[in-house]
């Protein structure tokens, strides 16, 4: 069985690890459209998964502060949920685009992970396309730290 509070552990780490990547780079462009977007979609699965209302929509932009407070409110209340639901109720939501949709809890942990892990592949290639070189963030890396 997937260990939750580990993988959002390495979300966290990983996250953290972009962030020290991005001190000495500008904040713009792809970059920062995808490490928010990252951000703004963790915080969206987490108010969805709470049954509160998003502050945030997917794609809204803000400075290298900001992410790095959403960074630690989202784990934060990722760590609540783990703590505090059922990993198996079903969970009844409307997407972005207004859909009306119910999906398993522990589901849409896993989906928060995967689509985090995915952005930030895309950021790291960003990293490097711009004369970088991205520190890897592979879940075993995670594992050795």
């Amino acid at each position: 069985m997937v260990d939750f509070n580990t993988l959002y552990d390495y979300n966290l780490w990983a996250n953290n690890n972009i962030m020290a990547q991005l001190t000495d780079r500008p904040f713009i462009g792809p970059i920062s459209r995808l490490f928010c977007h990252v951000m703004n979609a963790h915080h969206i699965w987490n108010q969805r998964m709470l049954g509160m209302r998003a502050q945030y929509s997917v794609w809204s932009e803000y400075d290298f502060d900001i992410v790095r407070s959403m960074i630690e409110s989202n784990h934060y209340d990722s760590s609540t949920i783990l703590q505090s639901m059922d990993l198996n109720a079903e969970i009844s939501y409307r997407t972005s685009k207004g859909e009306q949709h119910q999906s398993c809890l522990e589901d849409i942990l896993f989906h928060v992970i995967n689509h985090s892990t995915h952005h930030r592949a895309q950021i790291l290639t960003e990293i490097r396309s711009n004369g970088g070189n991205p520190a890897s963030l592979d879940y075993i890396f995670y594992l050795r730290d």
